[in-house]
């Protein structure tokens, strides 16, 4: 590696410490300001957490067997006959991860749904001028 590509390398991976030491860290949503959108945020944290350990379970395990099993330890390939019971493991285990997953989002998407509660109402006063005046129970007017 040539000297400006380790240069370029460390200043890539220290940005984020950049970022964090000159405010607060910006790298999410922004803040929520209703129910739905708080339990969207949430859901979006938890499934990216289950997608980053499998992810790392995956890579450890993958990483793991070519150091362990590489040819230059000595080791010969050696055929094998699959097992049933493996490969049934292996077909349950993602399948159970993404009915886990499907479970809140499903949850979610009947909430954004449900229309009983809502936390934005329009009334005609609200539109004026071709301009959409949105007032949120704070008391916030936005114009769009």
């Amino acid at each position: 590696m040539t000297q400006l590509t380790r240069m370029l390398a460390a200043f890539a991976l220290v940005q984020p410490a950049f970022a964090i030491a000159a405010e607060e860290p910006r790298f999410a949503f922004q803040e929520p300001q209703s129910i739905v959108t708080r339990q969207i945020v949430d859901l979006h944290s938890i499934i990216l957490g289950i997608c980053i350990a499998i992810a790392v379970v995956v890579f450890a395990f993958m990483f793991y067997a070519i150091v362990r099993h590489r040819k230059a330890a000595g080791h010969q390939a050696r055929p094998f006959h699959g097992s049933t019971s493996v490969e049934i493991l292996w077909t349950l285990i993602p399948l159970l991860i993404v009915v886990g997953m499907a479970y809140p989002a499903t949850r979610t998407v009947i909430e954004m749904k449900d229309t009983t509660n809502p936390d934005l109402t329009l009334t005609e006063k609200d539109i004026h001028d071709l301009a959409w005046y949105f007032s949120r129970q704070q008391g916030l007017v936005t114009r769009y």
